[in-house]
């Protein structure tokens, strides 16, 4: 099983709530314990113990070792549930200002019913702290997903590592998407300004005949600046999908090999395209594809800048 949730806190805030037992006996606890008491050794080798009283439950303890840390971007234990053994895996990620972390659970099999992902979606009490569960307590499966959907995160659950947080269902920002668009449009004129309109400009001169002049060119230039915004906010849409899979970069450096990829294509349909099919000389298609290439990576890293998930899924810690 895998877990992604995305939380409004630095990485290494984020991970000092797994790492240190005072702040980790904050959250930990399931939703009706009455008591929670952690005790652990934080470093490689190091063995935990992890006690909470459940209201009609009693008690319950188990215990794990701590078998690879790197701080603050991975957590590996496995753990002793009585009836089970677990390894679980747990990886921070920067996203901006945010941090995204995806917990990948094996060994410890859970039937997750459409009714009981009804209820974690809805079924949201307010906490001091909005994490999800430590690790599950075997003897009451049908509670798992009420302690996900603890505080309002942007979460996903699911069995396949290419599965997106958005197809099962969490939304999208598409404010800050629309925000993201615009801003990249912004970057994206601005470097063919600087490149084409200033430094290589005198390079069209041989070919301009197989150019609009600058008049033609601004009268058609609302429907440029309009196909651009769609075409950016498409790309904007598409990274949020992506980031939102688990075991994803951190976002700019996604941003920047998502701007690259973006680039590459629209360099092989775009300017290389032209020198194809267009009278004009080498120089100025090898200075046009350079210049495709940056500019997309560019508005890639802005996406992956500006953009958030939804606002109604975020959690602050504090």
């Amino acid at each position: 099983m895998q877990i992604t949730r995305v939380f409004d806190a630095p990485r290494p805030l984020v991970f000092s709530y797994w790492a240190q037992p005072d702040k980790l006996r904050l959250w930990s606890g399931r939703k009706d314990a009455t008591s929670v008491e952690v005790e652990g050794d934080f470093r490689v080798g190091g063995g935990f113990r992890h006690k909470m009283t459940i209201r009609g439950a009693g008690r319950h303890t188990f215990s794990g070792t701590y078998e690879e840390i790197v701080e603050p971007e991975k957590i590996v234990y496995s753990a002793n549930l009585g009836s089970a053994t677990i390894r679980v895996i747990i990886q921070f990620y920067e996203q901006g200002e945010q941090t995204k972390v995806v917990l990948t659970q094996e060994g410890f099999r859970t039937r997750i019913s459409s009714r009981s992902w009804r209820e974690a979606r809805t079924n949201r009490s307010k906490s001091s702290i909005s994490f999800w569960l430590f690790a599950p307590v075997p003897e009451i499966e049908s509670s798992i997903l009420r302690r996900f959907g603890h505080a309002p995160v942007h979460a996903s659950i699911h069995r396949s590592a290419s599965t997106s947080a958005h197809a099962q269902g969490g939304p999208m920002n598409y404010p800050r998407l629309a925000i993201a668009a615009v801003i990249g449009t912004v970057v994206y004129f601005a470097w063919g300004y600087l490149i084409e309109g200033w430094l290589i400009r005198d390079h069209f001169l041989p070919s301009q005949a197989v150019y609009r002049d600058i008049s033609a060119m601004q009268k058609y230039m609302p429907l440029g600046l309009l196909s651009s915004l769609l075409a950016i906010f498409v790309m904007a849409v598409i990274f949020a999908m992506v980031s939102a899979a688990p075991g994803t970069v951190s976002g700019v450096t996604l941003g920047a090999f998502f701007g690259l990829l973006f680039g590459i294509f629209a360099a092989c349909i775009h300017p290389i395209s032209n020198f194809v099919t267009m009278n004009i000389d080498m120089r100025l298609g090898l200075e046009t594809t350079a210049s495709c290439l940056v500019q997309w990576t560019l508005v890639g890293v802005t996406i992956a800048l500006l953009y958030n998930p939804s606002s109604g899924d975020r959690v602050q810690a504090r």
